[in-house]
């Protein structure tokens, strides 16, 4: 399985045409891609919450969350991000290729790039955290708020038993790791030139 990702671009955020031609006079930046969202090494960090003996990583739970299960219904942050936060996303664009502008050189473009990736960052975050999604099923609601925690078995034996079902939780948040694995990283030429640090 490889990344999860949004990259800014036209491709995703409608750039508007000013805003691509002043790119394309500042022929050091072709091929700039900034990139935010789950790239491939979390497949190797574990998701905290599962009490299973093979818990799934990181990148699997936001993929399942992105696209849905057999089970679960697609609950698709990333794309609503770009939807959400279109205007958000042009407007640091078009900062970022004035600020350049006034100041070329590769370590302005770096500082230029880090700050799309950081605003990329904090918009699926925030989509994350209040995102228009399919609500949790009762199964769910029971696991995740119980307290202490309930086991699958423990929440489905109360669900048949009739025991209330929790209120209060939200889609796609649980432990917030997944939130906080939210990952920007830039590249020139495919070479990285920028990334966010820190783990989940």
């Amino acid at each position: 399985m490889g990344a999860l990702k949004a990259a800014t671009g036209a491709a995703l955020v409608r750039t508007p045409l000013r805003v691509i031609e002043a790119l394309r006079r500042y022929s050091e930046v072709q091929g700039l891609v900034v990139e935010a969202g789950f790239p491939g090494e979390l497949r190797d960090v574990k998701a905290r919450g599962d009490d299973g003996p093979n818990p799934p990583s990181v990148l699997q739970v936001a993929t399942w969350n992105e696209y849905g299960t057999a089970t679960a219904p697609p609950r698709p942050f990333m794309r609503q991000t770009i939807t959400r936060h279109q205007r958000t996303l042009r407007e640091a664009l078009g900062r970022a290729v004035y600020d350049y502008g006034r100041q070329r050189g590769p370590k302005n473009l770096e500082r230029v790039a880090a700050r799309v990736g950081v605003i990329l960052r904090g918009a699926i975050q925030e989509t994350i955290v209040a995102g228009d999604f399919v609500p949790n099923a009762d199964l769910t609601k029971m696991i995740k708020g119980s307290r202490p925690r309930k086991t699958f078995r423990e929440a489905l034996a109360a669900l048949r038993a009739g025991e209330p079902v929790p209120e209060g939780t939200r889609p796609l948040i649980d432990t917030g790791q997944m939130r906080q694995s939210v990952r920007w990283r830039a590249r020139l030429a495919g070479r990285v030139i920028a990334q966010s640090g820190g783990g989940p």
